[in-house]
């Protein structure tokens, strides 16, 4: 078997006949690989294009999704009614943000508009009714 950090490749042997396939277990798909045999008139031709065309479809929707350049900052403080700015460090605006860890306090809280002359790309401004500590999930 031969890995990759986005393919694997699995051949299978058996009965006197070898055939591989490639899994990309992001998106679920799973093609045979052409072989020259396959490929021998026009019509398989089309459709091994026409699968390739799909395949590339379902990965090029895969790779977009804003999960994809996703930043966790831990560790974040709060004091409970008071607005903080947070240096979210994606390197452009947040289309959204998660806390995925509460640590000293159940999580309640919103976002603001930035003040005039801040950077959006940098940062963004967040308060909390309660006082604790988080880790929150930005993309």
């Amino acid at each position: 078997m031969l890995k990759s950090q986005s393919t694997i490749i699995i051949t299978n042997t058996g009965a006197g006949t070898q055939s591989s396939t490639r899994v990309l277990p992001a998106i679920g798909a799973t093609r045979m690989l052409a072989s020259t045999a396959s490929v021998s008139d026009a019509a398989s031709i089309a459709r091994h294009i026409g699968s390739i065309h799909r395949e590339l479809d379902a990965l090029s929707s895969a790779v977009s999704t804003p999960l994809l350049g996703s930043v966790v900052v831990q560790g974040l403080s709060f004091t409970g009614g008071t607005a903080r700015y947070v240096q979210h460090q994606l390197g452009r605006a947040p289309q959204g943000w998660l806390v995925t860890r509460a640590k000293t306090a159940a999580w309640s809280g919103y976002e603001l508009t930035l003040e005039t002359g801040r950077d959006a790309t940098k940062e963004i401004r967040l308060q909390t009714t309660t006082t604790g500590t988080f880790d929150i999930l930005f993309f």
